[in-house]
């Protein structure tokens, strides 16, 4: 976000001038109230037939370290925190406006239901998937590129029909509007590795409104500083059950499923929730799924984040450099039969699934089967026009007897041991990570990201893995020769 300048022209000043007469006329020393209600039948969506347990809450004491409290990766509140002072809780925010006058992008949702469910856009490089072929089931979300912060809070008059999103560094809005001594969320970084952390995250969450269930790869602590909020968490372990969007998707870390949605049936997930007051922190935990929910009042929170173990481990293979020459990968077609083959390599050595036939479908179906229909136009077509040279097997093979197959059996035994022998990275984590990382190469292959789907449906068409031949004591070591497709 871009730095803010103090002078304003002419047509802001006016702008401006309106909004604090109707600002100050209807929320006059606004603040949100900090109403306490239970759960229950609070909850926007229905929680009677879903498996849940209330979220287990703690003490804030100096006998309990921040590094202690999130070693066995389960999330808890923390009550009378060290938050509980900080003069954040007492933010007047159109006193705040003052200092800080516009807002940008921020999201809009005109609501046609009793709420409002943001699925974000994140920023990823270009070429991720921009569309989705079926969006019937998203609400469509609208980017103000700027707003005054009292055009912005004035829009909770139209709370029933009108609902906001605003998410920003927290670092930048601190130093313009000197807010250095109002929080100390410094204290709540975690130590668990020596790499820089992002910085902290402001976000404001208009009433009767929710955020799609997400996770991050980072650990989270987030402080509620005013107003109410329900957070319902999903350990990693049931992802596959929450159909995420593909890491290759713009909206990737989120679950694709409408909680509110009553034709959606969640089965086999376990929901914690807990409802979070002013001055109360969240610890969650990495690639915990958060689902957000207001009521009658607005909820602002600041995110600390902190870099994990998991998240640090698992990057070694994303800077990999993949085991390719340039004269194999010239065309597309090599490209294709390149990735397949390291990819083939890479599933060979790892454990969970009985063959690279039975993960490509598991794969499409817990993360695309709900954006690319199997009997669509698109996916039909596709299927007749690509079938990963199976219908040219002396094309195939001749590209195949051209990779270097040292180069990609130490790779992909590099990667298998990176994964495999990191006990600490529970398997649940592990599965989200590769079906990333397969995605992500195979959208190298196709060139196109649309096209990934039709890579992962039809380049894994094998009913076994690939033998592993073990010719002296030491790793394993996997023959290139012996990779045949299945016609």
């Amino acid at each position: 976000m871009s730095t803010q300048p103090f002078w304003l022209g002419w047509r802001h000043c006016i702008a401006l001038i309106v909004a604090v007469i109707a600002v100050v006329v209807t929320f006059s020393n606004y603040r949100p109230q900090l109403k306490r209600s239970d759960v229950g039948s609070n909850y926007l969506f229905d929680m009677r037939n879903l498996s849940t347990s209330s979220l287990e809450t703690l003490n804030w004491s100096d006998s309990v370290s921040i590094n202690g409290l999130v070693e066995v990766r389960v999330p808890k509140v923390v009550v009378n925190s060290v938050a509980m002072t900080w003069k954040a809780l007492q933010w007047n925010l159109i006193t705040l406006a003052e200092s800080y006058p516009f807002l940008q992008d921020v999201l809009l949702i005109n609501k046609t239901k009793d709420r409002a469910v943001f699925v974000t856009q994140n920023e990823i490089d270009i070429g991720g998937m921009l569309h989705m072929v079926d969006e019937s089931h998203v609400e469509v979300v609208k980017v103000i590129e700027e707003i005054s912060f009292l055009e912005f809070i004035n829009e909770l008059l139209f709370a029933n029909t009108r609902s906001y999103f605003y998410s920003t560094n927290f670092r930048v809005i601190e130093g313009i509007a000197k807010l250095e001594n109002d929080t100390s969320w410094r204290l709540l970084q975690i130590n668990e590795t020596d790499h820089e952390s992002p910085p902290p995250s402001l976000s404001i969450l208009f009433p009767y409104s929710a955020l799609q269930a997400r996770y991050s790869e980072y650990h989270t602590m987030r402080i509620q500083i005013q107003g109410t909020c329900i957070y319902t968490l999903i350990s990693p372990n049931f992802s596959k059950h929450l159909n995420p969007y593909p890491s290759i998707h713009l909206s990737n870390k989120q679950s694709q499923i409408n909680f509110y949605d009553q034709n959606n049936t969640v089965k086999n997930v376990h929901f914690i929730s807990k409802i979070v007051n002013p001055g109360e922190i969240l610890y969650i935990p990495p690639y915990w799924y958060v689902h957000s929910e207001t009521q009658h009042q607005l909820s602002l929170t600041l995110d600390v984040l902190s870099v994990s173990k998991e998240h640090l481990l698992l990057q070694n293979i994303w800077h990999m450099q993949l085991p390719f020459k340039n004269d194999t990968i010239s065309t597309k077609n090599g490209r294709i039969v390149s990735a397949q083959v390291y990819l083939m390599h890479l599933l060979s050595r790892l454990h969970g699934f009985e063959s690279p036939k039975r993960y490509s479908k598991l794969l499409y179906k817990t993360r695309y089967s709900k954006l690319y229909f199997e009997n669509s136009l698109f996916m039909q077509s596709a299927h007749n026009k690509f079938q990963c040279l199976r219908d040219t097997p002396t094309a195939h093979a001749d590209i195949v007897r051209r990779l270097d197959s040292k180069y990609i059996e130490s790779t992909a035994q590099y990667a298998a041991d990176l994964i495999q022998n990191n006990d600490f990275i529970t398997s649940s984590i592990k599965w989200l990570f590769i079906g990333d990382y397969v995605e992500h190469v195979g959208r190298w292959a196709m060139g196109s990201p649309d096209e990934t789907v039709l890579f992962i449906r039809e380049c894994f068409q094998f009913d076994h893995k690939i033998d592993v031949i073990i010719e002296e004591p030491g790793p394993n070591m996997l023959k290139l020769d012996n990779f045949q497709q299945v016609n």
